[in-house]
């Protein structure tokens, strides 16, 4: 059986699924392309990457033999490139529809609001799509909402990384870590604001990684002159690969996933929260629908900086609840448990 992929998330362009994606800024692409094209090819299917930035004559000669399914994941193009992209992979689908290929249009985030720029984009894909995947519950219902006579399935984002023993140290200074995507850096203004002003005893180091966009970089250097205090300090590390993150991860003494209240992106997968759990270290999250099936391996709650403390004083309480969370992890996110999740959907 042959597996191709169509991939298209922020103007990047495509790159080889067995190289370069799995070095992406965007998790969702290195989790649900890069992670399960392995899993597929491991498990003896050929794998072929579908390029949008190749013209539809080319795509045809370079693929003659059948492709039996193409999964759709992450088309997030800017606005000003959306209208070109958007119009070269309908081609592409229609292209291999008319030769029996089934397509799986898988989402990651929620984007069918009207006022997203995508939204007229993934109706359509939607309507040419036999299967439609998403990565937490929560955004499966929302996008079962709009009633489109879809067979619609949930695989949750695989975990990156190794898993590493349980780890609570404490001491007169909690070394945080926040990693994420360079958008998402706005969250933690308001764990930074209870951290420089809210009332503790001990002091607070906070390292940010991720790849930042200059306007984010600005945002940064605000927050630090902005909000100082002489129990915090803050420092920036630049994401150069996902070993970045993992290096972070063993350093630190816990993990901090804040949120903006109403956010659209409260709709995101547990993976920033697994990957913490897996590096054996203890998150500290705001309660976002796909975070409730870890409520007893994480602190929940919209106080990060009440979350901090609840960690330093219940050292043997948190330990518990990362062991208990890493074979939460490995029961239902492993990279074998979520692979055998894609091939059941395209063998049954």
């Amino acid at each position: 059986m042959r597996i191709g992929w169509i991939v298209y998330s922020f103007g990047s362009g495509i790159t080889s699924i067995y190289s370069s994606l799995s070095e992406s800024t965007t998790a969702s692409v290195r989790l649900r392309v890069w992670l399960v094209a392995k899993f597929f090819s491991a498990a003896g299917f050929e794998t072929i990457q579908i390029n949008l930035d190749n013209d539809i004559a080319k795509i045809q000669s370079k693929t003659q033999q059948k492709i039996d399914f193409i999964i759709i994941s992450k088309i997030s193009p800017a606005p000003e490139e959306m209208t070109s992209i958007s119009n070269r992979c309908l081609d592409i689908l229609t292209h291999f529809k008319s030769n029996g290929t089934k397509i799986i249009v898988d989402f990651c985030d929620y984007t069918l609001s009207n006022k997203d720029h995508r939204a007229p984009f993934y109706k359509k894909m939607i309507e040419m799509s036999d299967s439609i995947v998403g990565s937490n519950e929560k955004l499966l219902s929302q996008i079962k909402d709009h009633d489109m006579g879809k067979k619609c399935v949930f695989i949750p984002d695989p975990v990156e990384g190794t898993k590493n023993k349980p780890n609570v140290r404490i001491s007169n200074t909690c070394n945080l870590l926040w990693f994420g995507h360079g958008k998402n850096i706005i969250t933690i203004f308001e764990a930074i604001k209870s951290f420089t002003q809210g009332d503790h005893d001990f002091a607070i180091n906070l390292k940010i990684v991720s790849k930042l966009p200059k306007k984010e970089r600005l945002y940064i250097k605000s927050m630090r002159n902005t909000l100082k205090s002489d129990r915090f300090t803050m420092e920036f590390v630049e994401w150069s690969s996902q070993e970045t993150v993992f290096h972070a991860l063993s350093l630190c003494d816990a993990v901090i996933i804040p949120q903006i209240r109403n956010a659209p992106n409260k709709l995101a997968s547990a993976n920033r929260l697994a990957e913490t759990l897996w590096a054996g270290r203890f998150p500290i999250a705001y309660p976002i629908p796909s975070y409730g099936e870890f409520k007893e391996a994480a602190w929940l709650g919209e106080d990060m900086l009440s979350g901090v403390r609840w960690y330093k004083e219940h050292p043997q309480e948190a330990l518990a609840k990362i062991a208990h969370g890493q074979e939460q992890v490995s029961a239902m996110l492993s990279p074998e448990a979520v692979g055998r999740q894609w091939i059941d959907l395209v063998t049954q």
